[in-house]
């Protein structure tokens, strides 16, 4: 999409509009609940609940206002984390699980609750040891990109660092998500956390290096025009 979402409505964005995206985002998911409710009472209907793996993930979510924003072009959490539910006969019921996860990682956990074997191709993880022992540890990070603008890592202990070139202006910023959940202290310049800062800085790297993402971020001039 080339058009920023934020465009789409007058700025500044007055308080009826923002209760208006507001309220259509209540509706949708209020709309998605109950048709999802006749899916279910439809399976309880035919007996097939019992026989049936149920899984419900979200695309992304949207900022509707938050950090300013309206849409899913950002690598903030309110955009990034989505739901995910998997519910089946043989799966512990009435339990979280708070495992770093990538939503590529339904497939191979589908096939595991199944019985099947992985493909050797599939470079996703099943999550099925951690919906046995919510306790057992996973991934220690996960890695966050949008379009050549935004990078970002984020640790299994809730720290976050996300680094932009807009308009060849370089930012970055760094949450601690366990005081901050909400992303609006940044942290970034604060020295008492410079040594997070470069270690961040350091695993975002790393990681982009995995993924095979060809942008060079310690260019000054990495990014391109949105």
């Amino acid at each position: 999409m080339s058009v920023r979402d934020e465009k789409l409505l007058p700025r500044p964005l007055t308080e009826a509009q923002a209760k208006e995206e507001l309220a259509l985002y209540y509706g949708m998911i209020s709309e998605l609940d109950a048709q999802i409710g006749r899916i279910l009472d439809e399976l309880d209907k035919r007996g097939l609940t019992k026989n049936t793996l149920i899984v419900f993930a979200g695309d992304n979510g949207l900022a509707v206002g938050s950090h300013g924003l309206l849409g899913k072009q950002n690598v903030y959490e309110h955009s990034m984390r989505v739901p995910l539910i998997i519910s089946g006969p043989t799966l512990p019921k009435n339990q979280r699980v708070d495992a770093l996860t990538y939503l590529a990682d339904i497939f191979p956990t589908v096939t595991s609750v199944l019985g099947f074997p992985n493909p050797p191709t599939v470079e996703s993880q099943s999550l099925l040891p951690f919906i046995k022992n919510p306790k057992k540890s996973g991934r220690q990070q996960v890695y966050y990109a949008y379009r050549d603008l935004q990078r970002a890592v984020r640790t299994a202990d809730n720290w976050k660092l996300i680094k932009y070139n807009v308009n060849q202006q370089q930012t970055i910023q760094l949450f601690n998500l366990n005081n901050d959940p909400y992303e609006t202290k940044n942290l970034a310049d604060n020295s008492a956390f410079g040594q997070k800062k470069q270690q961040l800085e350091a695993l975002l790297i790393s990681e982009m290096k995995i993924y095979h993402d060809a942008l060079d971020i310690t260019k000054p001039n990495w990014g391109k025009q949105p």
